[in-house]
């Protein structure tokens, strides 16, 4: 009935357009299949109703409604059959392309929202309407606020992560535009995003040497809060490269020398956190950092934030949600475990927070391990 109404309307029902979205999306997550079909023409009769310059206004509360319906990790029933996804499309692209940056915003989230809550194989036939608007508007993000830079980001992430075959076709387009954003001049949250973006995108390169070359070169030739990005995005895509093989023996390398650059050089937090990060990206190949541990990160060596940083990172890595084992950690496999932990408490103990404060939070993940059964700590604490 409500689809009759909305071809035969002639009066104005912009007032209620955003109630009805809203009601009609959150029925495509019934698990009756008559309720949710039915909605599902209901939805996509009323979209088609409404004139294409009028559909803006409906972004945002269809992005928030989307990200209201169903539970996490589960995805939509209706969008999941043939079709599911396609009434929102217009919408979106609407609001991506001539929206306000607010709407623009919402849009974004609205697609990884929904990539997020759909079969891969519902999602395949707008994996194209999708990316290229999202690559088109980032490109030209030099005139649009980080908010809707992060949003695209986020969306494209999203898309890497859960559909990562069908974006392939892109690729070469998502590393020039995620490089170009994480030097980006007004946002670290946009930096962040872009190099998060940028390591998942090489979970699916065989090939990252030219990527992590490239990002050294930027390294060295930005200012300090970019040159940082550089460096996390470094970690990320060197952590990355792991899941084929690794990175090259010769690019390898060079990531040591940025290493001991950081640590004969004055750094802001940001940049010794990130670098850190890539310490510990590194440690799959103990051997090319034997160098790097016996200068700086064990007991006798001077105290630094940098040294404080980079044991914490190892000892606490990222991509890890539990204690790992000391038998795993790089400092037991160079043989200098114990000498490490001495340095963590040399520097916990130190009269500087930026050293301090660090290491006495590996401190606390060293007496948790201590308090394994694995006995290589034993009587250390």
């Amino acid at each position: 009935m409500f689809s009759i109404f909305c071809e035969e309307l002639e009066l104005d029902s912009s007032l209620y357009r955003v109630d009805w979205e809203r009601q009609l999306i959150s029925l495509f997550d019934d698990p009756q299949v008559p309720v949710h079909t039915n909605a599902w023409q209901a939805f996509d009769t009323f979209v088609k109703s409404i004139p294409k310059d009028e559909l803006e206004p409906l972004v945002a509360p269809l992005r928030r409604t989307i990200k209201g319906t169903g539970s996490p990790g589960q995805t939509v029933p209706r969008f999941n059959l043939p079709k599911g996804v396609a009434p929102t499309v217009s919408i979106i692209i609407a609001g991506l392309t001539t929206g306000s940056n607010e709407q623009r915003k919402n849009a974004a989230y609205a697609i990884g929202d929904l990539v997020d809550r759909t079969e891969e194989s519902a999602i395949k036939p707008f994996v194209v309407p999708f990316t290229g608007p999202l690559i088109c508007v980032a490109t030209q993000a030099t005139t649009y606020p980080p908010g809707v830079k992060t949003a695209i980001l986020s969306a494209l992430a999203s898309m890497l992560e859960r559909i990562p075959n069908h974006v392939k076709p892109f690729f070469p387009q998502l590393q020039r535009t995620f490089v170009k954003s994480i030097s980006d001049p007004l946002s670290i949250v946009v930096h962040t995003c872009a190099a998060d973006a940028l390591g998942i995108l090489m979970c699916s390169q065989p090939r990252v040497d030219p990527v992590v070359t490239e990002l050294i070169g930027s390294t060295h030739g930005s200012k300090e809060e970019i040159a940082a990005s550089f460096v996390l995005a470094l970690s990320y895509v060197v952590r990355s490269a792991s899941v084929h093989g690794g990175i090259g023996d010769k690019v390898g390398e060079t990531c040591v020398e940025l290493v001991h650059e950081a640590f004969c050089e004055s750094h802001e937090d940001h940049y010794m956190q990130a670098m850190a990060g890539l310490v510990a990206s590194l440690s799959g190949n103990p051997q090319s950092l034997k160098s790097v541990v016996s200068t700086y990160l064990v007991s006798g060596t001077p105290a630094s934030a940098l040294c404080s940083h980079t044991i914490l990172a190892v000892l606490q890595p990222e991509d890890v949600n539990y204690c790992i084992s000391p038998d795993d950690t790089l400092f037991a496999k160079l043989g200098v475990l114990r000498s490490v932990v001495l340095k963590v408490k040399e520097s916990a103990a130190n009269e500087h927070p930026a050293i301090a404060r660090p290491a006495r939070d590996a401190r606390e993940v060293l007496k948790e391990m201590a308090t394994s059964r694995d006995e290589s700590l034993a009587g250390i604490f």
